[in-house]
């Protein structure tokens, strides 16, 4: 079944700006390892389920899931990012034209991680009200702006 104008309209619109980013998984590395500490810190285990809300390609899920340092990335003396098996589901509209501002989570889950995107939303509280209301152990959040 084809997509509508306006969903196909969505995943051009997010491939566009996927394809536009400078920004290297290793160089992300560092917010991605911020951002798994803290979970870890909440309770994140192997039976965790996380939505990472405007996933992209899902790089924060490949951090997940292999906790793997990598020689460009930030690294803290010793500290290593334990790897996972918690439940990963990304959202994004460059996987099936998901509109953000509109997205209710289907289901409760123990994480919601919006990395860089709030920004890009006209409502960001709407979304970010929902996946309080939708998490078990926690929702967070980074944005490149204060």
């Amino acid at each position: 079944m084809p997509y509508s104008k306006g969903v196909s309209a969505r995943i051009d619109a997010a491939d566009a700006y996927l394809n536009e980013r400078v920004a290297t998984f290793e160089q992300r590395c560092h917010r991605f390892d911020c951002t798994l500490e803290a979970m870890y810190g909440l309770g994140l285990n192997d039976s965790s389920t996380v939505f990472d809300v405007g996933a992209g390609v899902g790089h924060f899920g490949v951090r997940l899931h292999t906790g793997r340092a990598c020689d460009t990335c930030y690294h803290d003396g010793d500290t290593t990012i334990p790897a996972s098996r918690a439940r990963y589901m990304p959202v994004d509209a460059c996987i099936d034209g998901i509109d953000l501002d509109e997205w209710d989570p289907p289901r409760r889950a123990d994480f919601f991680v919006c990395l860089e995107l709030l920004e890009h939303l006209h409502f960001p509280y709407r979304l970010l009200e929902r996946m309080i209301r939708n998490a078990n152990l926690g929702v967070l959040i980074s944005t490149p702006n204060p």
